[in-house]
């Protein structure tokens, strides 16, 4: 594990291969990952890949994956960056690729190959109280077991969308509800949707 506190800590080029703990944590500070590979086992434990505190800050840039995990690719308390880079083929009960309890703001990059196993959101997950901005980032081939394959965006939440493709997630319509292949907006969440475009989703 790697853990940052009150400083501030810069990955480059490197690979972080781990057993399904916690690959990169910051929990009082900033943590930077450039080019680099943060892979999981996607076996038993249900632990992010990577995971930033309330009182942090996580940044990917390049072509960093976040790839593997199970128990969520990156799961953000704090304020979460991604400037490109990939979260791909991670798994977790909800919120697969991103759980965002925080401020996340995404520009460029892909979410993609995500599975929740028993609930929402598939890519991503934006909790109560969160706020989310997306910007040219690609969601797809992304799968929730309930509702919101590409994104769940819960009461009480806000997402900014200003350009970017959701295309080609599925939500599976188990338990209670149901909907939501691309996006998923309850009632009392904020979506503006700026620019962009929605393809290819099924329930």
């Amino acid at each position: 594990n790697n853990e940052a506190a009150g400083t501030t800590i810069k990955l480059v080029d490197s690979t972080l291969n781990a057993t399904p703990l916690t690959n990169v944590i910051a929990t009082n500070g900033t943590v930077e990952l450039e080019n680099t590979a943060v892979l999981g086992t996607n076996g038993d434990g249900q632990k992010p890949g990577f995971f930033i505190s309330s009182d942090a800050a996580g940044v990917i840039r390049g072509s960093t994956r976040i790839a593997g995990a199970y128990g969520k690719g990156v799961n953000n308390e704090g304020t979460f960056y991604m400037y490109g880079g990939t979260i791909e083929n991670n798994r977790a009960n909800a919120g697969a690729g991103l759980t965002n309890s925080g401020k996340a703001y995404l520009s460029g990059g892909k979410i993609t190959g995500n599975e929740s196993l028993t609930a929402s959101g598939g890519g991503i997950i934006n909790n109560t109280g969160a706020e989310l901005y997306l910007q040219g980032v690609e969601i797809s081939g992304n799968t929730a077991y309930s509702i919101g394959g590409g994104m769940a965006l819960t009461d009480g939440s806000l997402c900014v969308m200003t350009g970017g493709a959701v295309s080609d997630n599925h939500a599976g319509g188990n338990g209670s509800s149901a909907g939501g292949g691309g996006a998923n907006v309850a009632g009392g969440a904020q979506f503006y949707f700026l620019g962009g475009s929605f393809s290819g989703n099924t329930i």
